[in-house]
């Protein structure tokens, strides 16, 4: 028997449910696909669309846009009573409801309730997707050749502050504003071949992404289309979220191509794939400033010693601490340098930047931990990436004393670090323990400055951030420590880290508005804890 296939819109069902009539009485059957979108997607779009059309500046539309995506999360289809009576009689009569993704069918079932029929998941690779031109792999590239420049303005906003190029296919050239650059649909081969990633904005169809997936670069989906449902290692983004999209874009730049799973992952969840690194692996150097916490300290080494990571090395400056020659001594891989004179925990890295050999290095502070394999996944992004600095996730974890150095955990809280080359120019919201550069950018950045008074890892970040994007590692891989006795030094004074982003701000001024604000509020929220001293 010959099943025609009825495709639909709900827009269109009274439509639909003539042609199921008509068919039925000839005598035939039908399969019926009911493309129904997330309303979330359809919402953003258009709301974003308003915004580049209200507001003058680039930085007004991602204030208004970063409020949004609460104010939808209930929101998921907009079908209407008659719409939905409609379907559910084309429904009936049909042989088969199609859907392309079990994502899809959840959307189906929200707008009309329970199928009256059977369901089928049919899914292709969509065979419009051109092979990619050989090419330099530079730019982030947004596939979305079906969509109206001006809808894509969630896109453009979450990701035009990337100090990567960004090419977005459309159908048609922009009105909108902003840094990325806008290709028409017969260029894509060529933009395709210059991806190092790839961010499918299908609406709802996997068969994009399934296409893309087998150009070999890394990629990323919308979480309402069902891409991810068939593609392992394919990174997700809320379409509705400004920082879930950057975020899964800057995952990807560290990322392996996917691949098609070979199993639903309900029915056999995949382990997080381990990096294997070959022979000739590049020299990892963490440096361990301390100071007075020789058992804190030891604790930190043998973390370090349990690496994964088979090429490291572990320098530890005592910046004129007790004497920690002992605990040292038991950990192969490190070696001490002693300061003299206490100068801070500035000079101490730089004492130990000045004596590192390894082509990557991490400053790891002398009372937190890293998980067996923190290192390796830093050091995997940064070779995947062939960018400059990587980072990873952590855990804030907060402890209170039991005894002379000794801490017991009373409370654990995520820590979701994302750069966003905007809010680094306010706020430093990365730990030394969860970053990793290339030793030989220090060369153009300049080392650690040693005139701050505190937040110097933050200035820091603030010039490795100049100029360069930064590969992010997703998962949880080390644990920062809050001391709750206030022994952290960042607990040492608000009236410290007041002085200290005034003089950060000084030294690297902005001309945007929505930097300017949002420094003020950072000095006014020092400025409340921070009196000042005569």
């Amino acid at each position: 028997m010959t099943l025609d296939v009825l495709a639909c819109e709900p827009a269109f069902a009274a439509a639909t449910l003539d042609a199921a009539l008509a068919l039925r009485r000839a005598g035939k059957h039908y399969v019926l696909a009911v493309r129904i979108e997330d309303a979330r997607v359809a919402r953003v779009r258009e709301y974003v669309r308003d915004l580049c059309a209200t507001y003058a500046t680039w930085d007004e539309v991602r204030l208004m846009f970063d409020g949004f995506g609460l104010t939808i999360a209930e929101m998921r289809t907009s079908v209407t009573t008659d719409q939905r009576a409609k379907l559910i009689e084309a429904m009936r009569m049909a042989d088969a409801v199609a859907v392309r993704s079990w994502s899809e069918y959840r959307l189906l079932t929200d707008a009309v309730g329970m199928l009256p029929c059977d369901v089928e998941i049919v899914l292709a690779a969509d065979p419009a997707v051109p092979a990619a031109v050989a090419g330099e792999r530079s730019d982030v590239v947004v596939y979305a050749p079906l969509d109206r420049a001006d809808d894509l303005g969630h896109i453009v906003t979450a990701l035009g502050d990337l100090e990567v190029p960004v090419t977005i296919i459309a159908r048609d050239a922009p009105t909108i504003g902003g840094r990325v650059r806008f290709e028409l649909p017969g260029h894509a081969a060529a933009a395709l071949g210059r991806a190092r990633v790839i961010v499918d904005a299908s609406r709802n169809d996997p068969g994009a992404a399934l296409a893309l997936a087998k150009l070999g670069r890394p990629l990323v989906v919308s979480s309402a289309g069902g891409a991810a449902e068939v593609l392992h290692g394919a990174g997700t983004y809320d379409p509705w979220h400004r920082r879930s999209i950057l975020a899964a874009v800057a995952n990807a730049f560290g990322a392996a191509p996917p691949s098609v799973r070979t199993a639903h992952w309900t029915e056999r969840p995949r382990e997080r794939a381990q990096p294997a690194f070959a022979a000739g692996t590049p020299l990892v150097s963490v440096v361990v400033a301390t100071h007075n916490r020789p058992v804190l300290l030891g604790e930190t080494l043998a973390a370090i010693e349990r690496q994964t990571y088979p090429a490291l090395e572990i320098i530890v400056v005592n910046d004129a601490g007790t004497d920690v020659r002992d605990v040292v001594a038991q950990f192969p891989r490190a070696r001490l340098l002693d300061q003299p004179e206490n100068r801070g925990p500035a000079a101490a890295r730089n004492r130990g930047l000045a004596d590192a050999n390894g082509a990557f290095v991490i400053l790891f502070d002398d009372d937190d931990e890293m998980f067996p394999d923190h290192i390796a996944a830093l050091a995997n992004a940064l070779l995947v990436s062939g960018l400059d600095v990587a980072y990873g996730q952590m855990i804030n974890t907060f402890v209170t004393k039991a005894g002379p150095d000794r801490y017991i955990i009373d409370a654990l809280a995520g820590h979701d670090a994302l750069l966003d080359h905007a809010d680094i120019q306010w706020a430093g919201a990365l730990a030394t323990t969860a970053v990793m550069f290339r030793r030989a950018i220090v060369e153009v950045t300049g080392t650690v400055d040693e005139s701050m008074v505190a937040a110097e890892d933050y200035e820091f970040w603030y010039r490795l951030a100049e100029g360069r994007e930064w590969a992010r590692v997703a998962g949880v891989t080390s644990m920062y420590y809050v001391r709750r006795d206030g022994s952290n030094r960042s607990a040492t004074g608000a009236r410290r880290y007041f002085l200290a982003h005034q003089a950060i701000y000084a030294k690297h001024p902005s001309p945007r508005p929505l930097v300017a604000a949002g420094r003020a509020a950072m000095l006014e929220l020092f400025g409340q804890t921070a009196a000042p001293q005569s």
